[in-house]
């Protein structure tokens, strides 16, 4: 999924077909005791908008719509009864949007058995690793906020699970709350004296943009409690050169008039790695009239980007001076802060 300035919230509900289930746990019981009770499947949010944590999740439509046209999400299972210790029940399948949510071969319920699941957005059938026995699942070989826009990528995670040996466990579709990993900037630009004819060769330098992720058993970027995670975010020691990551220009900016600019490669916002930016020389470079001017974001009162934050850059131009101030706010629809239920 690309960003677009898409809102953000989960909505839709739907169940996925049956097949068998594959070989991959041990089953117990005779013929009379089938230990499969039917056929799992899944659906993008929870059925209690009061139980999301809505700040942090994806906006449903955008998903859908990726999830439709060749894009999916991979999805882990593993199984846990008396016969089964952390036996994979799914292994990277990818679900996609078809009418209705859709893998194949779909599985079936292990009676009494424990269930965990875990999905990463977007699927690749490569880079990416579960180990069942911390809960921690790895995306490797991440590059963001090129130029290209396929570099541009809401990386986003779920962990939810199903215990089958207590009493009235539900069987139903298991809601995958996607929660945005990355950070999200937004540059916007105000003419307060009137003099600015144009913006341009705009760019973003000097922040790590190549790194590999470790997704705590919660589904977060954050370090286990147990100790087994230590640095959940592993950026590689590359830095962002002001070439590789060329916006477009501006002209003809209003006086006193906000514009949101379209950053690199026509998209609204630039998804970046959640990083330290305090006292990095982390570079917005621009040219006002073609004068060229810096403004180092390390030395503003954002200390760093966490997951699921939007950071929104204002950038005030006068006829002596360049002021930027930062505000952050949930990655949520026209940044109305919905708390998190607790």
């Amino acid at each position: 999924m690309r960003v677009k300035n898409w809102t953000y919230f989960l909505v839709a509900t739907t169940l996925l077909g049956v097949a068998l289930l594959g070989t991959s746990c041990k089953q117990s019981g005779g013929t009379d005791d089938p230990v499969e009770s039917g056929a799992i499947s899944f659906r993008s949010s929870s059925s209690n908008e009061e139980e999301q944590s809505r700040a942090v999740i994806a906006d449903d439509e955008a998903l859908v719509a990726a999830c439709s046209s060749g894009e999916g999400i991979g999805v882990w299972g593993i199984v846990n009864d008396e016969n089964n210790a952390n036996a994979s029940l799914l292994d990277n399948v990818k679900l996609t949007y078809q009418e209705d949510w859709t893998y194949e071969p779909t599985k079936y319920w292990i009676r009494g058995a424990k269930h965990d699941f875990w999905a990463i957005y977007p699927y690749s059938e490569a880079n990416c690793s579960l180990n069942p026995a911390t809960g921690i699942l790895s995306r490797s070989n991440i590059t963001l906020g090129t130029t290209n826009p396929a570099n541009n990528v809401d990386y986003m995670c779920a962990v939810n699970g199903r215990d089958l040996s207590l009493p009235d466990a539900p069987t139903g579709p298991v809601p995958l709350e996607m929660r945005h990993a990355m950070s999200l900037l937004e540059f916007r630009f105000v003419n307060a004296m009137g003099f600015v004819n144009s913006v341009s060769d705009i760019s973003l330098s000097g922040h790590l943009y190549k790194a590999s992720l470790a997704f705590g058993p919660d589904g977060r970027l954050e370090g286990a409690t147990d100790g087994l995670v230590d640095i959940v975010v592993t950026p590689t020691s590359e830095r962002a050169e002001s070439s590789q990551f060329m916006g477009q220009s501006l002209s003809n900016i209003d006086k006193n008039i906000s514009v949101s600019h379209n950053l690199f490669g026509n998209v609204g916002s630039i998804v970046v790695l959640p990083q330290e930016v305090e006292g990095n020389s982390i570079f917005f470079n621009l040219k006002v009239n073609s004068s060229l001017s810096n403004i180092n974001l390390g030395i503003l009162p954002i200390t760093e980007w966490l997951p699921g934050k939007k950071y929104v850059y204002t950038v005030t131009l006068t006829t002596t001076t360049i002021i930027c101030d930062v505000i952050v706010v949930d990655w949520i629809r026209d940044e109305v802060e919905l708390v998190p239920i607790e």
